[in-house]
């Protein structure tokens, strides 16, 4: 009889053992385990492109280009600059420090050019009220003119706003650049670079009685004052006082306020409220006409530091009697035309 299969007997002859059972996290686990040994980090010594010889505290890796590697070699310091028409600025003789408290010293022999900076004298002064020289002929302003570029308004040199000038014997200072540039009347618009100035030309009255009436044009007294300071100033600056397209006020409503203006050319006008405090005070919107910005010198100093403590006249219209002014204190308010206050006005040279 034949002998039957059972498959779900056991076979001792076959001998087999059971597999332990695994967990696929054990299996993942030395997988990458594997992979990770393979990838153990090349020195850097080691590249192809790299040459590494005695490496020190604070080296960088450069780039050789005869051998073609990068090596490793001290810092120099520092960082090329160039102009924009690509002249390598630390050229030394490209470069120049002045001012307080910085010292310069030239180390030929490295290449080098340092530059100390003492703290406690290299302060931001601002304005920093420096005298840009006396100027008595034409050709000494000419030479000025010419010397800081500003025909060609690049303003070249050591000038800033808030330094000062004394021209004509009056002490003139740069309220800004360019301040009145494409501004008037439009086929009379200023379209030439310029320094504006501002002085005090000493004190006048506005009008010889207490009125208001034509405005800041009807203000005769004032008007021939300037014309006259107008006149010294011409004696040196020549063709360089220019003419400017002013939108001034010409009559006065029964409010006592301006009503109406229209352009009218002048070389000095005194200043609106607006180009001092920088917004409208007791005038209105036809006093300011094109004097519309703060002058950039008094985003950062007061008239007082400039002109001490006076009452100065402005072109606004406060009411049938009185004209605006600055006070003595420097806040703003107004005073009948017949009063003697000064005369500070502003100009340009280009």
């Amino acid at each position: 009889m034949a002998t039957q299969f059972d498959p779900i007997a056991k076979d001792e002859s076959l001998n087999t053992t059971e597999a332990t059972p695994r967990n696929i996290a054990d299996v993942l686990a030395e997988e990458l385990s594997g992979i990770a040994s393979a990838l153990t980090p090349t020195q850097l010594a080691s590249l192809a492109d790299v040459t590494i010889s005695s490496p020190s505290d604070g080296q960088t890796l450069k780039y050789d280009a005869v051998s073609q590697k990068w090596v490793n070699a001290n810092d120099a310091g520092g960082h090329t600059i160039e102009d924009p028409s690509g002249t390598d600025m630390t050229q030394r003789a490209n470069l120049q420090f002045t001012g307080d408290g910085v010292s310069v010293t030239d180390d030929a022999v490295n290449g080098k050019t340092i530059v100390d900076i003492s703290p406690d004298k290299a302060q931001l002064k601002f304005p920093r009220l420096k005298d840009l020289g006396t100027f008595s002929t034409t050709a000494q302003l000419e030479a000025f003119l010419s010397d800081f570029g500003i025909s060609t308004g690049k303003y070249d040199g050591d000038i800033q706003v808030g330094d000062y000038a004394t021209i004509a014997g009056y002490k003139c200072y740069v309220a800004g650049f360019n301040t009145e540039y494409l501004k008037g009347d439009s086929d009379s618009e200023l379209a030439t670079n310029h320094i504006t100035f501002i002085a005090d030309f000493g004190t006048s009255k506005m009008n010889e009685t207490n009125t208001t009436a034509g405005g800041y044009e009807g203000a005769t007294t004032m008007q021939n004052f300037l014309a006259s300071k107008e006149a010294e100033l011409a004696t040196v600056c020549g063709s360089h006082l220019l003419t400017r397209s002013c939108l001034t006020t010409t009559s006065v409503g029964s409010d006592g306020k301006s009503n109406g203006w229209n352009w009218n050319n002048h070389k000095l006008t005194l200043l609106t409220e607006t180009q001092i405090y920088g917004s409208i005070q007791r005038g209105n919107a036809l006093d300011t006409g094109e004097g519309f910005e703060k002058f950039p010198i008094f985003n950062h100093c007061s008239p007082l530091l400039l002109f001490g403590r006076t009452n100065i006249w402005l072109r606004g219209v406060d009411s049938a009697i009185a004209f605006c002014r600055m006070t003595y204190g420097g806040s703003p308010n107004s005073q009948e035309a017949s009063y003697s206050y000064a005369a500070v006005a502003l100009f340009c040279l280009g």
